[in-house]
Parts: C-alpha cells; sequence; structure tokens
C-alpha cells in the first residue's frame, strides 16, 4: 500500500492549487511544486517547518484554531483565509482548504490546500502570463515542455503544452504521472542518449540540444529535435525549459532547405524568460476600436529583427505597415485587413528596410481575437529567413542553368554522331510538328516520305570492318544532304535506314526523282578504307495525297513499299499503291486476328515424326505450328509465318508451343510412349527471350532431350557477339541445337562448327531431286560427310517417296521426316502411329 506522501505526490504533485501535507502538529511533511513556487522556497526548506510559523501577522492563530477543530472535532475540512509570507518578503493573499486524512475519525495528517485569492497581484499576473503562454505555444512550431529534475532523483514535468505530448505519441495523463513516460515511445539507445546529454547538462547547466526517434503509434518513425535550457533552483533541483519540433518531413526532403532551427521554447511561467530563449520575435499586436495602435507586447528578439528600439516601437503607426517595402506593402494591408475581417490566422512573408543589415525578408504568422470593447489583437511571432529566401534564389538560378544545359544537351541528342543528320528522335518530333502544321494549314508540312534502307550493308561491316561501315554510312549522308532542298528533311532512323519528308511544294512525281538523284549516286564508286566500291538501296515512298483512307499512316505506308522494294529484288524505288494498300489492311487484319489468337490460345502444337533410316524407329519429333482458326479451321504455320514475325510475336508463339508441348510429353509417358528427342525451330527474338529458353529446358526431363531448329538464315541474321551470347544461353539451358534447311547456301562450315549442332536438317530442295539428279545426291552425301566428320547426325526433310528414301539411305544418311512416312501428327495421335512403327519394323 502507498505511504501518505507518495499518495500525495501522486495525486497532488503536478496540480496548479499550492498543497501541503502536515501533521497533527501542524508541521510540514511533504509539499507540491505551487506550494513551492507559492513560497518562494525549495521542498527541503519547508519539510518539518511549522506551517503556522509562514503565514502572515495574526493569521497563525486563526490558522491554529480551524486546524484544533479539524482534529478535535473530527469535521473533515475547514477554511481559512490569510496570507503567506513569501521568501522574497512579499505577501500572497490565499483562501486555505484544512481537509483531515484520512477522514475516518483517525487523523494521522492533515492536507492544506491554498488557492490565490482572485483579486491577488500575482495571480491576476499569473493568469495574463498563462493566456499569453498558451498563445505563443499555439503559434510556434513545435511543442513546449517544463522538465524537473530533484535530488532525490525524482522526474517530472511541470509544464508541458498539448503539441509536445502529440509529438512523443504519449498522453498528458502519461506525462503528468511522471517524466519517465517521456521515454514510452523512444528507441532505448535514443533515451540513453538523452539520459547522458541531461546528465552532462544538470552538472554544466549547459544548453540541451539532441536529435532523436519516436516511433509514433499512429505515424511511425518520427524525428524530432529538442532543445532545452537548464536552470538550478535553491533546492538543488534543476529545471530545463525547452522546445520539441518534429523534423521528419525536413530530413525526408534531404534538408533542401536547411533553416537554423534554434529556436528554444522555455515554457516558464514568466512569459519574458520564455521570449527571451526563443530564437523567434514574438509579439502582441493591437488595434483599438479608435484606429490606434500598439504593441501590447514585444520580445528582444523582435525589436532586433524590425531594427527599432523597445522604447519607440509604439512610435510605429499602423505597426509593422511602415518598414515594409514599397513592392510588399500593398500585399502586407490587404492580408492583415482580411485577418481582421475573418479573424483568419494572418501568415505572410515579406521585406522591410533595417536600419542597419539593408533589405531583409521576414517569415510572420499570428492568430487574431476580438475583445469584448472591440480590441483586435494578433498574437505571433516573427522569424528571419532572408537566408532561407537567399538558398531559394541560389536554388532558381541554379535550375535554370540546368535548363540551359539541358537544352543545349537536348539540341546535341537530336543529332546522329556518327553522320550529323537528326536522329530517329529528332524525326519523330518533325513528323508530330509537321502533321499538326498541316492541320492548321501553317508551317512546314509534308506531302511525302522517302524510306531508304541500304542493301547488303551488313556483308560491307564483316568483310571491310565497321570503320568501313562507319565510313559508307557518312557518305550516304552527305549525299542525302546534297540532294535535299530547304523544305526537306533527311534523318538516320537506324542503323542503315534512312528517311526524308519531302517539302509540302514537291509533287508525287518530284519525291520519286529526289529518290532516283539518290539512289544515282550511291551507285557511283568511291573510295572506302582504300577499296572502290558502289552502293545500292531500296526505296519506299508514300504520297499524302494518295492517302485517303483515315487509317492509313504515312510511316507505315512507306515502310509497306520499302517492304516490297526489298522483297521484289532490291536496288529498286516503289511507290505505295492501292495493291500495296490492300496487302496493308490484309496484314493489319491478320495481325489482329493473330494477336487475338495469342491470347485465346489458339495456337496448337503438332508433331512431325523423324525416324532412324537403319530400322524405322521413332528418332525423335519435330513441333509444328498450328492455327486452330475459328472459321478457317487448321491452318499451316507457312500462311501466318511472315505476319507472326512482323508482329513481333514469334516468339510468344514459341512459348506457347514449348508449353503445350510438356503436357503433350506428360501424356505419352502415361501410354508407355517414350519421345528421344523433340526439337522446335525458332527465331533469334526467340533466343533472345532468357525465361523462353529455360521453359524448353524444363521440357528436356528423362531420356527425351529437346533441340532448337535455327535455320541458316538466323546464323548470318545476328552479329557475332549476340549469336555467341545466345548460343550460350542455348548450352547452359542443357538444350541441343540443330541447323534447319542446311545447304540452302547461307551457313559456313566455320558457323557450323562454331555451334556444335547435333542435328543437320538437309534442306528438302535439295532432297526432292536426289533421286534422280547426280549434283543432288553428290551434295547430299558431303552433307553426310560433314555430319560424320563432325560426329553428328544428318536429317533428311521432305521425303516424300520410297526412291528418294532408298536413295538416301545408300548414302547414308541417319535420319527421315516427310509424308512418305507421316505427315504432322496431334499429341494423341502420335502413339499409335509409334505402335503401328513397331510391327512394321518388327
Amino acid at each position: 500500500m502507498m505511504s501518505l506522501p507518495d499518495q500525495f505526490h501522486a495525486m497532488m504533485g503536478r496540480a496548479e492549487t499550492a498543497a501541503w501535507l502536515i501533521d497533527p502538529e501542524g508541521c510540514v511533511i511533504c509539499a507540491n511544486a505551487a506550494a513551492e513556487h507559492l513560497l518562494g522556497q525549495g521542498t527541503q526548506s519547508l519539510v518539518g517547518r511549522d506551517i503556522s510559523e509562514m503565514l502572515w501577522a495574526e493569521d497563525p492563530a486563526h490558522f491554529r484554531s480551524v486546524l484544533c477543530d479539524v482534529l478535535q472535532t473530527q469535521q473533515q475540512s475547514g477554511t481559512i483565509e490569510g496570507a503567506f509570507c513569501r521568501d522574497d518578503g512579499m505577501a500572497e493573499k490565499v483562501c486555505c482548504k484544512l481537509n483531515a486524512v484520512p477522514p475516518d475519525g483517525k487523523t494521522r495528517a492533515v492536507l492544506v490546500l491554498a488557492q490565490a485569492s482572485d483579486d491577488s497581484e500575482a495571480g491576476q499576473s499569473a493568469r495574463v502570463a498563462n493566456k499569453r503562454l498558451e498563445t505563443v505555444a499555439a503559434n510556434i512550431p513545435g511543442g513546449l515542455f517544463e522538465y524537473r529534475w530533484t535530488p532525490d532523483r525524482r522526474t517530472s514535468f511541470s509544464y508541458f503544452s498539448d503539441k509536445f505530448a502529440e509529438l512523443l505519441g504519449v498522453s498528458a495523463e502519461a506525462l503528468e504521472q511522471g517524466g519517465e513516460a517521456v521515454f514510452a515511445n523512444i528507441p532505448a539507445e535514443d533515451a540513453e542518449a538523452i539520459q547522458a546529454g541531461l546528465a552532462t547538462s544538470r552538472k554544466t547547466l549547459s544548453l540541451f540540444e539532441l536529435r532523436h526517434r519516436v516511433m509514433h503509434p499512429r505515424k511511425g518513425l518520427c524525428w524530432l529535435n529538442v532543445w532545452a535550457s537548464p536552470v538550478r533552483e535553491p533546492d538543488g533541483s534543476v529545471v530545463w525549459f525547452g522546445k520539441s519540433v518534429d523534423i521528419t518531413d525536413r530530413l525526408h526532403m534531404e534538408r533542401r532547405v536547411a533553416e537554423a532551427a534554434a529556436e528554444v521554447a522555455r515554457a516558464h511561467r514568466q512569459l519574458t524568460t520564455i521570449s527571451n530563449m526563443v530564437e523567434v520575435g514574438l509579439f502582441e499586436f493591437r488595434e483599438l476600436s479608435d484606429g490606434t495602435t500598439d504593441f501590447a507586447f514585444a520580445n528582444d528578439h523582435f525589436c532586433d529583427l524590425i531594427g527599432v528600439e523597445r522604447h519607440a516601437i509604439n512610435g510605429l503607426k499602423d505597426g509593422l505597415r511602415p518598414l515594409v517595402v514599397a513592392d510588399d506593402a500593398q500585399d502586407f494591408a490587404a492580408g492583415k485587413e482580411v485577418s481582421a475581417r475573418d479573424l483568419s490566422p494572418w501568415t505572410m512573408r515579406f521585406r522591410i528596410h533595417h536600419p542597419s543589415r539593408g533589405e531583409i525578408w521576414l517569415s510572420g504568422s499570428s492568430v487574431p481575437r476580438r475583445e469584448d470593447d472591440g480590441t483586435l489583437i494578433w498574437a505571433g511571432a516573427l522569424s528571419d529567413v532572408t537566408e532561407h529566401v537567399r538558398r531559394e534564389e541560389d536554388l532558381q538560378r541554379a535550375h535554370a542553368r540546368s535548363e540551359e544545359k539541358r537544352a543545349d544537351n537536348e539540341q546535341l541528342a537530336l543529332h546522329d554522331e556518327l553522320t550529323g543528320l537528326p536522329n530517329r528522335r529528332y524525326y519523330e518530333r518533325e513528323v508530330a510538328k509537321r502533321a499538326k502544321d498541316g492541320g492548321s494549314g501553317v508551317g512546314e508540312q509534308c506531302s511525302a516520305v522517302i524510306r531508304i534502307d541500304l542493301d547488303h550493308f551488313k556483308q560491307i561491316n564483316d568483310t571491310l570492318g565497321h570503320e568501313a561501315g562507319d565510313q559508307v554510312l557518312q557518305h550516304v549522308a552527305e549525299i542525302l544532304r546534297g540532294s535535299m532542298r530547304l523544305v526537306d528533311f533527311a534523318a538516320r532512323i537506324g542503323g542503315d535506314e534512312f528517311s526524308v519528308l519531302v517539302g509540302p511544294s514537291t509533287a508525287g512525281d518530284d519525291a520519286r526523282k529526289i529518290a532516283e538523284q539518290v539512289r544515282a549516286r550511291l551507285g557511283e564508286p568511291f573510295a572506302c578504307q582504300g577499296f572502290p566500291i558502289s552502293l545500292s538501296a531500296s526505296f519506299g515512298i508514300a504520297h499524302d495525297a494518295e492517302m485517303s483512307d483515315p487509317n492509313d499512316d504515312l510511316q507505315t505506308c512507306a515502310d509497306v513499299a520499302l517492304y516490297h522494294a526489298k522483297e521484289t529484288g532490291r536496288n529498286r524505288i516503289e511507290s505505295h499503291s492501292e495493291r500495296l494498300r490492300s496487302g496493308l489492311r490484309f496484314s493489319r487484319r491478320v495481325a489482329a486476328e493473330l494477336e487475338h489468337a495469342l491470347e485465346q490460345g489458339e495456337f496448337v502444337p503438332y508433331f512431325l515424326p523423324q525416324l532412324r533410316a537403319e530400322d524405322g524407329s521413332l528418332a525423335g519429333v519435330e513441333i509444328v505450328t498450328r492455327w486452330r482458326h475459328p472459321i478457317k479451321g487448321l491452318t499451316a504455320w507457312c500462311d501466318f509465318a511472315s505476319a507472326a514475325e512482323q508482329l513481333g510475336i514469334r516468339a510468344d508463339i514459341d512459348r506457347m508451343m514449348i508449353d503445350k508441348a510438356m503436357s503433350a510429353l506428360a501424356y505419352w509417358r502415361q501410354t508407355g510412349l517414350c519421345v528421344p528427342r523433340i526439337s522446335l525451330n525458332v527465331g533469334s527474338a526467340t533466343l533472345n527471350r532468357p525465361e523462353i529458353v529455360s521453359a524448353a529446358g524444363h521440357l528436356a526431363t528423362g531420356s527425351t532431350e529437346v533441340s532448337f531448329g535455327l535455320a541458316e538464315s538466323v546464323l548470318v541474321g545476328d552479329t557475332r557477339e549476340v549469336f555467341k551470347s545466345h548460343l550460350n544461353k542455348v548450352h547452359a539451358a542443357g538444350l541441343g541445337l540443330e541447323i534447319d534447311d542446311f545447304g540452302s547456301g547461307y551457313a559456313s562450315i566455320l558457323a557450323v562448327m562454331e555451334i556444335a549442332p547435333s542435328v543437320l536438317k538437309i534442306d528438302e530442295k535439295i532432297v526432292a531431286s536426289v533421286a534422280e539428279d547426280q549434283k543432288a545426291r553428290e551434295t547430299v552425301h558431303r552433307i553426310i560427310d560433314l555430319a560424320n566428320t563432325l560426329g553428328i547426325r544428318a536429317l533428311a526433310k521432305g521425303v516424300e517417296t520410297k526412291p528418294q528414301a532408298s536413295t538416301l539411305s545408300a548414302i547414308g544418311c541417319h535420319e527421315f521426316q516427310g509424308g512418305l512416312f507421316a505427315q504432322a501428327l496431334s499429341e494423341t495421335e502420335l502413339p499409335a502411329f509409334c505402335r503401328g512403327r513397331e510391327r512394321i519394323t518388327a
């Protein structure tokens, strides 16, 4: 059970009413802080003293009489009005109430409560000070507090603002119970730092300042900065008057503006002590009903900020307005007028003429209130933000310089470094600009587009080197610059791709003439790396006047014409036509259907058996893609392969085939069928998709090998470095490689040795004439010899007749596939086919 002194401190320790606990003889057992303040004495000087000796004049006898009544008659309480003698010799008029403790007939002590009389000068002064303190606490950033440490190591908060408790995430009730509650949400290491800092401050009476964390129950991690100034009291106690500010946002903004937050709010009963500690100018400005104004209160820092001596401050007419620079005076007056009319907070940043510092920036804020007599009072704070504004101006100037630099860099970024021509980014911007100008009928417009693609440019790089390739591109750029007029716009939009926006005054025939002029000059020999070479290119032209369909795009139509020029022999000039436009519409329709088919999973794998020549047994299957079209039915890969490649979904289709082959492989194993090898012909885009290569690697389980078939055109289509990277990824996934359509004339022996394939698949055009044509047989023979030399298998594609099979067997071909044996089969048809082959070979 708590002792009477402990109960007293728990109940009355933080009370604003002065209280003593006395024994039946009238001697002080203990007193609270309010009692100490009332008498101007510390606890140690009060304990043990007869309380009646502290009363003024005749009051001790009266006090003794009331105390005797409380003790002898066992009445619960008594009342006396008198005066206490303060330590400074002044008298403090009070009304005292005496209460028996406990009120149960066994009095062990008497609780004395003293409340200052309403008409006492100290009471009135305290109320004014408290009112001002509340206004200051509400207007300055952060929370104020008065923290007390007593020689018996007890800690408490004699005062704290609501903001202080909110910042710490602790209830006011908890803080009222004792000083330790302040550490409830502060991490242990920060709490130790705070206690160590307070100990040092207590010993040296030095300013305490620390930044610490708070794990706020609602806001999460917060950072606070606390300042506190210590004062040692006569009894040895130390009181800190301080302020705590939330600096979380400032830290999150990486201290872009490092405001000198040196404000220290000293929560003290006397407003002068508080105002002289904080580094802001505190003021109370009044505007009386007759229009006259004055400063009811202003601290020293306020006077220093505005450069006016205290004795002259009320000589300012209309407050600070005469000091405000002319450019800010109107806004200053308007802001004050709105605040007075609506009683809304006044906040403003403005400049004044300081007598010694010149023009400075101040930031002010205040809250107005209207008294009963009509007087308007603004209580608020003023701070110097000159350095802050200068930093902002510096940042703005730095930002402007950065924008200028960015514009310069962007200009450089709009041109191709090698050729000096506008690059794709600049080209697309010019296309958009001319399209906009064309809609408004002003500025540069575009009547035609010429797309140019150099023929066989890769061979120049491969044979003469990349420096020669760069020289060729620079030569082409010079030809284009020499062929363009002011209204035309030529750009390099890709590796060996160029595009020309033809000006609005050019007719269709003139656009072709420009193309023919460029084509003719490209054909003129020029020295490249010491060798005379001539160039050729394919051209595609589209005219704005011929774009009758609103869905047609000039750039796309030029691309279509260019593609047609390349497909029909290169070194040609093709113009977009109705026939090409129809093809484009058809391609768009097919593209839309293909994308829908991909989303709906309409692509299905069929499996083309591959048989061993020696015994006709199953050597493996090749996955062939079919499209289960909702209208056309099952559609062969060759009917939509080109569109899929152009649309860029070939790799996605390959991935779908791998996933569906996984379930087919599981089904075959359930039926007892073991497929030795599964191969899928893929494009270069598939090789560049690591997740597809990885998925194919998962397909290679058990005794089934998985291979990617690569067309010879793929082997030479990528650069050496890119191709090597693709090979490494495929081999790392445990996949084999097959060269498809081998013998069609693309791959060299060195390329074959470099990729180390497991199978050479002989082009079916060679196989078709192998039974009748000696040259075809010799070609196949050499391919088989190469396969045997490399220790790999040779597979003949497109075997349709028995003579073909017999001839191939005689030459030594290892494996066959083709219509003679089977067409592509579904996953459910393959097991039956294999069982039939087993009966035949048996």
